[in-house]
């Protein structure tokens, strides 16, 4: 019997103790959270999306010659590789003779063909409220609730078009395409900062996670003070 209590005794000390340095151990980190920069490292275990209900996106895709430019949440992929952050949802891209053209509700993003952003225009330097994106001739073309709109060379100017617009139209990727989107966009959602302040708080727990935490440092405070109370009387009576 004494062994027992013994052993149960030596259990809820070590978790106890295992508890509290991982408590403490994350706030560390919190507190370094911006120089360790854990709001940019994204979490790609399945099984950890899978608890957090961490699902797909909608995909938005264009083919432009050979190859496919599509979005999902706020990112930008060219094929496999992701190219950059979108302000708004994509409306139409197009391969053009400088590179590739992305236009999206109030941006039109010019990139060369290795991916480098060239230049990226507003609504300042766009025509009023853009619906889609073509290729009139050699250069990009936009529809517009005011007509059809080409521009240079440079992209810097707008005039009025109303010739024929090859226009870019939404189209299904591979399947093998969108399973890679798919997996990277699941890995774009969750931050290790995510886990850590959910774990902290007690969510991890569920609806009563706030008392479970709570107790559990209770715990550990009155085993300390037990711990400091049966030494104190040990040394008290040698």
């Amino acid at each position: 019997m004494i062994f027992l209590l013994r052993l149960l005794t030596f259990i809820l000390f070590s978790c106890t103790a295992v508890f509290g340095i991982t408590l403490a151990s994350m706030d560390v980190a919190l507190r370094h959270s911006t120089e360790w920069q854990l709001d940019k490292r994204y979490v790609q275990d399945n099984t950890v999306l899978d608890w957090y209900g961490i699902k797909t996106r909608p995909i938005t895709a264009f083919q432009a010659n050979n190859n496919w430019i599509a979005q999902i949440g706020d990112s930008l992929y060219f094929n496999e590789e992701r190219w950059s952050t979108l302000p708004s949802n994509l409306l139409g891209a197009i391969a053009w003779s400088k590179g590739y053209a992305v236009l999206t509700e109030n941006t039109l993003l010019l990139f060369n063909n290795n991916g480098e952003l060239l230049q990226q225009l507003d609504h300042s330097f766009l025509p009023t409220h853009p619906t889609r994106l073509g290729l009139a001739g050699e250069n990009p073309a936009i529809e517009t609730s005011i007509g059809i709109w080409h521009t240079d060379n440079d992209a810097t100017q707008w005039m009025a078009y109303e010739d024929v617009v090859a226009w870019s139209t939404p189209t299904t990727p591979p399947a093998l395409l969108i399973k890679q989107l798919e997996q990277f966009d699941r890995g774009r959602q969750l931050t290790l900062l995510d886990v850590l302040r959910d774990f902290h708080s007690g969510k991890h727990f569920g609806p009563h996670g706030v008392v479970i935490l709570d107790s559990a440092m209770g715990t550990i405070v009155f085993l300390a003070l037990v711990s400091t109370l049966l030494i104190f009387r040990r040394k008290t009576k040698q």
